[in-house]
């Protein structure tokens, strides 16, 4: 399962993507599989709670990201795909019941993508607050 949200803040805004260790591993083989080059685009979310949809998409230039016709766009290149996938492969072989991991490009103003395991439940996801 996986569930993500969108933090707008004028400090230090980012995306949150809560899942369990399946959901992340998921996210892994998504990623792993744009960086591979078997598809440009893929959509993660979940019907499961009312949650944001995010639309992970290969480009040429680094990626950002952005929020288009009630989804999140998160641009990547193939390289910072297959580096974002290891890096969920790396934290869920720990097996840790809780943590996350922050995956960012480096870029100016870039919005950074927290992965995080065991740290919310589906009652955080569904408040007002970020709707």
């Amino acid at each position: 399962m996986l569930s993500v949200a969108h933090m707008p803040s004028d400090f230090h805004p980012l995306v949150l993507i809560h899942a369990d260790l399946v959901g992340v591993t998921e996210l892994a083989k998504i990623l792993d599989s744009l960086a591979d080059g078997k598809s440009s685009e893929a959509l993660v979310g979940s019907n499961e709670v009312k949650t944001a949809a995010l639309v992970i998409q290969v480009v040429e230039c680094e990626g950002l990201f952005a929020e288009v016709d009630d989804a999140l766009h998160w641009y990547l290149t193939k390289e910072m795909a297959a580096n974002h996938a290891s890096d969920l492969i790396g934290f869920v072989s720990r097996n840790e019941l809780s943590g996350s991991v922050i995956l960012e490009n480096g870029i100016l103003d870039e919005t950074p993508i927290k992965v995080t395991v065991g740290e919310f439940d589906d009652a955080f996801f569904t408040d007002s607050a970020l709707q």
